[in-house]
């Protein structure tokens, strides 16, 4: 199932939508990073297979409030480990098949 939000976001000055690709088989992951890495790409990595998807950091803002997020839309279901600078391990969170799982970047 695709699924937009439907939320009121702008990203920069233009409004969007995210799409996000979740149901039978797939979840997505929205992951709240400091706001030092806006326009970095972050990773994860699917621990059962070593598989690494990556997503670039953006501001997106939604009822008044200002985030940093990496936006994964479409997951196998299962654990992933997020990866820092120099691909360290900053946070392990467990992806749930059609839903959106939110985990976040320790500050600095």
């Amino acid at each position: 199932m695709t699924v937009a939000d439907g939320g009121d976001h702008t990203r920069g000055d233009q409004r969007v939508s995210a799409v996000l690709s979740i149901g039978s088989g797939a979840g997505a992951l929205l992951v709240d990073a400091p706001p030092r890495l806006l326009g970095a790409e972050i990773e994860v990595v699917f621990r059962p297979t070593g598989r690494r998807d990556h997503a670039v950091v953006e501001e997106w803002a939604a009822h008044g409030a200002a985030r940093s997020v990496a936006l994964f839309p479409e997951l196998a279901p299962g654990p992933y480990e997020v990866l820092g600078a120099d691909s360290h391990v900053v946070a392990v969170v467990h992806v749930v098949e059609g839903a959106v799982v939110t985990t976040h970047m320790p500050q600095p």
